[in-house]
């Protein structure tokens, strides 16, 4: 089986900025599959990665489409999106596609996502909303960290939890852990964070209240970078919620809370 080269949040568990990996996962030998993640939060303008898989020296690399329609279908209108590109830092993602407009709280109920490129492909994919998330109050332990949160009967209760740690303002380290409490009223999140106080002078917190299929997308991508580094598991497949191509297409609500340790 072929390697894919993931770029940039297709392995968002270990990339940074704009660096590489490679990573054993299942995907179907024949023409290039249309690559799409596309997030959608309140604050923001809707943003897509829209790539297609191609071989290159015997694997599969991930290529920028350009010039495709990519349109976001909701309850109030259209938003259309253009070509672009940048790298979004706090998203971990390369972005070609954005919509000008930002998405405001509360404003919209679902979002439908249509894309035909160029050469006639269509690509479709579908979100619904999920509840704004508040950070209460953030817990300082000796070798963790706990982030306690407003959300205790939700419907949707799947979170992530990022982590970023700085020495006088340089990144040392970044954690990211996903909290599945559908099952459980829980409004906590615990992070296991060893000696960040000797390390660091200042901590990030961002906590994310996410759909389930982005909790498996990203739990599925977590598992095919495992099995790269370990021969004895199964190569992964990639959970995905997009027709006619592989991906994500999800909106999600975050909170921000940050603490200086000095």
């Amino acid at each position: 089986m072929k390697r894919l080269a993931f770029l940039i949040s297709m392995i968002a568990f270990i990339a940074q900025g704009c660096s590489k990996a490679d990573i054993n996962v299942q995907i179907p030998e024949g023409p290039a599959n249309i690559v799409v993640e596309g997030y959608i939060t309140p604050g923001y303008p809707a943003e897509l990665t829209l790539t297609e898989s191609n071989t290159l020296n015997d694997d599969l690399v991930l290529l920028a489409i350009w010039n495709a329609q990519v349109k976001i279908n909701t309850d109030t209108g259209t938003m259309i999106a253009q070509n672009i590109l940048y790298n979004k830092s706090d998203r971990r993602i390369v972005v070609n596609y954005n919509c000008r407009d930002t998405v405001r709280q509360g404003s919209h109920s679902f979002f439908n996502l249509n894309i035909t490129t160029k050469d006639g492909r269509s690509v479709q994919a579908s979100t619904k909303i999920v509840s704004p998330v508040k950070i209460e109050k953030v817990e300082l332990n000796d070798d963790n960290i706990v982030v306690h949160h407003n959300l205790s009967t939700d419907t949707s209760r799947y979170f992530k939890l990022s982590v970023d740690c700085y020495k006088n303002g340089d990144p040392v380290l970044t954690k990211n852990l996903l909290y599945d409490q559908h099952n459980n009223n829980s409004t906590s999140c615990m992070m296991p964070l060893p000696k960040y106080k000797t390390n660091a002078d200042s901590i990030a917190v961002t906590l994310l209240h996410i759909q389930k299929e982005y909790f498996d997308y990203l739990n599925s991508v977590e598992n095919a970078n495992s099995a790269f580094f370990d021969p004895l598991l199964n190569p992964e497949s990639i959970k995905s919620n997009i027709n006619g191509g592989i991906g994500i297409f999800t909106y999600y609500t975050l909170d921000k809370f940050s603490i200086n340790l000095r």
